[in-house]
């Protein structure tokens, strides 16, 4: 008895073993990173976003490591607060939120304190 069984990605008959479920190589790698490219792509997505908050940060703090911001200063520079990297709690039980090497929190409603991190954050951020 012979049962006909398609290629998953091209539709072709394949033959071979019974769990066999590619008509050969190339089509198993097509498939492979055709499945791969949508998770690839949410991803490729966030990185964006990452990267352009690091380089939003990037620009407002100079040489002396901390800036104090109104937030809608950084909201006209396309910063999304949504997006971080880590979250640390200070010992005071305040959180500080990074973006890679930057980091950053709410003073009050419309003030926001950067700074470059250099090493462990402490409770004086």
């Amino acid at each position: 008895m012979s049962i006909y069984r398609s290629c998953r990605f091209c539709g072709r008959q394949v033959t071979g073993r019974v769990d066999k479920k590619f008509c050969d190589d190339n089509c198993r790698s097509s498939y492979n990173n055709k499945m791969r490219s949508h998770a690839a792509a949410s991803i490729r997505v966030v990185n964006s976003i990452l990267r352009h908050n690091r380089k939003v940060l990037n620009s407002v703090v100079h040489e002396d490591g901390e800036k104090y911001m109104l937030r809608s200063n950084l909201d006209d520079l396309g910063f999304n607060f949504d997006f971080f990297t880590q979250v640390q709690t200070l010992d005071d039980g305040s959180q500080v939120l990074l973006c890679y090497d930057y980091a950053w929190r709410p003073v009050d409603e419309i003030r926001i304190k950067v700074m470059k991190r250099n090493s462990e954050l402490t409770e004086t951020f």
